[in-house]
């Protein structure tokens, strides 16, 4: 999986890659671990718990970053971060990735790239208990 992760950041030239895995496939591979979803025009996404980018953006102090950041398990508070009009049009589901990936660029001031992933592995949390059981009972199948 991290391998197939390294091999398409290498594919492109971006500041920023950001992962989502479809809501299908966390749910096929993790039934009832009840991520949080961002429903879009095109899809519906959680976030992927590993992301990549150049070291001299990461070193980067933009001010958004953090908001951002503390806003991860809030989509809709992440949206109105990023203005009006991208809250509104995520609320009537008219927001497609590729649209969320120029708003979140155009605000942090990057080249960022949003990636659909096709392990749900990269997107399982495991910082809830439940959720800590779910991933025990699928390594101890192995």
């Amino acid at each position: 999986m991290l391998d197939w992760l390294v091999n398409k950041v290498q594919e492109t030239d971006q500041d920023m890659y950001y992962f989502v895995v479809e809501r299908s496939v966390m749910e096929k591979r993790y039934p009832g671990s009840k991520r949080t979803y961002l429903r879009l025009k095109d899809m519906e996404v959680c976030g992927g718990d590993i992301h990549a980018g150049r070291a001299s953006v990461l070193k980067a102090t933009n001010p958004i970053w953090k908001r951002l950041i503390e806003a991860r398990k809030n989509p809709l508070k992440q949206a109105w971060l990023l203005g009006l009009p991208t809250l509104v049009a995520i609320l009537f589901h008219r927001l497609t990735l590729m649209e969320a990936e120029r708003s979140v660029s155009r605000l942090v001031g990057l080249n960022g790239h949003v990636i659909v992933c096709p392990y749900a592995e990269l997107g399982m949390d495991i910082d809830k208990p439940f959720q800590y059981e779910i991933v025990k009972a699928d390594l101890t199948k192995i």
